[in-house]
Formats: C-alpha cells, structure tokens, sequence
C-alpha cells in the first residue's frame, strides 16, 4: 500500500502584505491609469465656459477714523454684498434679456449662481460669469460689469453728499449746543447781576464801589458780553475806578437789558435751529440709503485692460484626481478578491 502525503498551505497576513508591497509597479500604474481614464472623461461631460471683466477698486486712506482698516474692509465687504444684491441681479437680468432669449427663462436666483467674484483687497477684482455658451458668458460678465459701475457711482454720490450733510448736521449741533450753553450763561450771569443790584440798592448811592467788588463785577460782564456793537458800547461806558455805586447801578441795568434782549434771540433762535437740523437729518438719512452703504470714500472704476475672451471650464485637476483614486480602488478590490480566493 502506497503512502499518499498532503501539502497544506497556511495563509498569512503578514506574507501577503509584503507580496502585495512588492507590487508597488502595479499600483503606480493603477493610479496613473484611473488618473488619464479620469481626465480623458472631461472631454465627454458637458461643457460650461467662463468669462471675465475686472473692477479697479480703490480706497482713500486719507479719511479720518480711529481704525481705517477696519473701516476699508467694511467698505469693501457693504460693496460685495451689493454686487450680490436682488436689485442688480434684476437689472443686469432685465438687460440681458433683450440681447439673447436663452436669459427669458432665467430668474434672479439662477443669475447668482453663474456670477462670482474673486478679490483680496482694494484693487483689482474679476467678475467671473459662468455659461454654458461661451457668448452667453461673455454678455453676463459685460452687463453685469456695466450695471455695476452705473450703480456704484449712483450710490458713491449719495454716499458724498450723505458725508457733506453729515458735516452740517455736526455744525447744527455745534450751534445748537454753542447756544444752548450762552442761554444758560446767561441766566446764571443776569441772576447774579439782579443779586448786585439789590444789594447796591441797600446801600449809600454816593459811596464809590470797593475796590474788589469793582474788579469782580467788570470782570464779570468782560467775560460774558459779546464783542458787537452793543456789547462794545457797554463796556465803553464801563464806570471808572471812582465812580459812586449810583452809577454802577445804571450799567448795572444797561448790562441787565442787553443780556435780556440776547437771551430773548436765542430762545427764538433755538427752535429754528431743532427744525433744521430735523429737516436736514431726514435728507441725511435719505442720502444715507441711497447711498447702499458705501461712502466718498471708496472708488470704482472699469480696468483699462480689454476683457480676455470666454474659456471652457474642465476640471481636469480634480477628475484626474477622482480617477486616480478609483483605479486604486479598483486594484485594492482585485487583491482582496484574489486573497479571498487563495484563502478558501
């Protein structure tokens, strides 16, 4: 009787790593050819094609804020949201329409999705506008470059003339607290002259005024009368050193009329000035959004450089890349199979 012997073989994942890492051709290869499939796919999808125009932004430093940049980049940020905003997209759409009927069946909403815009700060920007025919591109980017411009100027002007009310109203308010405080002045000063001239009543009108009292109460109406026609009479008739408290008492009550009769302008004056400045807020706040956030100052302007002719979106990169990574899964699956295989 013969003797038959068996050969058992023994499957072991550590063999079976280092085999496969010896193949290390194959999966270069795996991937170089799921890379080319993957990029050679690029050429059967459907084709999209992009076309640019670029703005020339500018920004004047010069304006005087605690935190310029912080101010700058907001500017920057407010003018990208317009760019973005119903209104533009509706008339740069509402523009398009009459040169292509393809833009009929487009809303504002799809009209954002082909537009985007790439900047990194003041400068230039580009207008990207995506298409599926590469002249339908190059009339978005065109007509939404030209409503920009004609937009953006419109509200750089109100943004001006919101700064040149701004500056006005600062005025009103300067005036108004200017007088507001000399009403005031007013009142302290002619209660304290009232209080001198009852006391002067109470007292012999022949006798000179003492020397200290004289030099507080000239100091006092110097300090606070107006240097005009009026106010120079007054402190003309100024009572000399030794002028008795008879005389006194009568510039005393010159002065009192003359602070009465300027007290009185002012409170009329007061009044008229709340009414301008209500009047010229409300024309401020007009401007102000008109002016859709921007300000005088911020500039923009067409780049002087003619806009590049549409170009055909591939992404190649990116399916090359995807294409690589499914060869490799491919290969991964074929060893595992094969190792399932020899395993059973």
């Amino acid at each position: 009787m013969k003797k038959t012997s068996e050969i058992t073989y023994e499957w072991n994942l550590r063999d079976e790593i280092l085999e496969i890492a010896h193949r290390w051709p194959q999966t270069i290869f795996s991937f170089l050819l799921g890379c080319l499939l993957g990029w050679g796919f690029t050429f059967f999808l459907p084709t999209s094609y992009r076309a640019e125009s670029e703005l020339f932004i500018a920004y004047n430093s010069d304006a005087l804020y605690r935190n310029p940049d912080d101010y700058k980049n907001w500017q920057l940020g407010e003018l990208e949201v317009l760019l973005f905003s119903q209104d533009m997209l509706q008339k740069t759409l509402d523009r398009l329409k009459p040169q292509d009927s393809f833009w009929a069946s487009i809303g504002a909403i799809d009209l954002a999705d082909m537009l985007h815009v790439y900047w990194r700060n003041a400068g230039k920007w580009r207008l990207v506008a995506e298409s599926p025919r590469p002249e339908l591109a190059a009339q978005l980017s065109q007509t939404w470059q030209a409503v920009i411009l004609e937009e953006t100027s419109t509200a750089i002007a109100h943004g001006n003339a919101a700064n040149q009310k701004s500056l006005q109203l600062r005025a009103l308010a300067d005036a108004y607290a200017e007088a507001s405080s000399r009403a005031t002045l007013l009142t302290q000063v002619n209660n304290e002259l009232l209080a001198w001239s009852d006391d002067l009543a109470n007292k012999n009108p022949g006798l000179p005024l003492d020397p200290q009292d004289r030099w507080r109460l000239q100091s006092l109406v110097a300090l606070t009368i107006q240097r005009d026609e009026n106010g120079s009479k007054i402190l003309e008739q100024t009572p000399p050193p030794n002028a008795t408290l008879e005389e006194y008492t009568s510039w005393i009550n010159l002065t009192l009329n003359y602070f009465a009769e300027e007290h009185q302008l002012i409170q009329k004056q007061l009044p008229e000035l709340d009414s301008q400045f209500a009047a010229l807020y409300s024309d401020w706040q007009t401007e102000i959004n008109a002016s859709r956030g921007l300000s005088a100052f911020l500039l923009v302007e067409s780049s002087p450089e003619p806009s590049p002719p549409a170009q055909p979106i591939r992404y190649a990169s990116w399916t090359a890349l995807v294409g690589g990574l499914i060869g490799l899964l491919a290969w991964g699956l074929v060893q595992t199979a094969r190792l399932t295989k020899w395993k059973k």
